[in-house]
């Protein structure tokens, strides 16, 4: 069974009901919003690039490249907007978890606990290789690291997925509580 919708929410503000699109490979080829798509070209079985789309105007190209394992390395993106400028973030990605996060020149790192993701197992490999981050698809939780003040704490469901998470930032001055929420067919 793939995940055909998924809704994010702004705080009180917004919230955006997106829908993927699947071939008959069980491959995400399309993810579409009210104004906005993405679409996904695949060479041997991977994400090599997407193009997202603002009410039919392109915006961002990405292009991905992948390691030997088969694991996101690099992730470019193509501004059309601000005179087709470059940004590029590299990934090093170990026993599925990303460790190190290069965004801009700065590096961001995470250690792990030994329990289930949330978002494991969610998508397809191939969309959720191109969908890694440390506050993403993982293979485990990240418990300390520069994503908070190196105090992450979750509660866990007797599967090992967390049910609830709490990240403190700015040494104390803010919590963000997070609840996570399974279905089953």
């Amino acid at each position: 069974m793939n995940i055909q919708k998924y809704k994010t929410i702004g705080g009180d503000i917004s919230t955006t009901v997106y829908t993927l699109v699947y071939n008959d490979k069980n491959q995400v080829i399309e993810k579409t919003a009210e104004d906005e798509s993405t679409v996904y070209t695949y060479e041997d079985g991977q994400i090599v690039k997407s193009e997202y789309k603002y009410n039919d105007e392109l915006v961002y190209t990405y292009t991905y490249s992948y390691n030997a394992n088969g694991d996101l390395s690099s992730e470019k993106r193509t501004d059309h907007t601000s005179e087709d400028a470059i940004t590029e973030v590299l990934f090093t990605i170990v026993d599925g978890n990303v460790t190190v996060e290069n965004r801009f020149g700065d590096d961001y790192t995470a250690a792990y606990d030994t329990k289930n993701n949330p978002f494991k197992g969610l998508y397809p490999a191939a969309y959720a290789a191109i969908n890694v981050g440390i506050a993403s698809v993982n293979t485990n939780n990240p418990v300390s690291g520069t994503l908070a003040d190196d105090v992450v704490t979750y509660e866990y469901n007797a599967d090992d997925y967390p049910t609830k998470a709490s990240y403190t930032y700015f040494d104390g001055f803010a919590t963000v509580e997070k609840t996570f929420t399974y279905y089953s067919n």
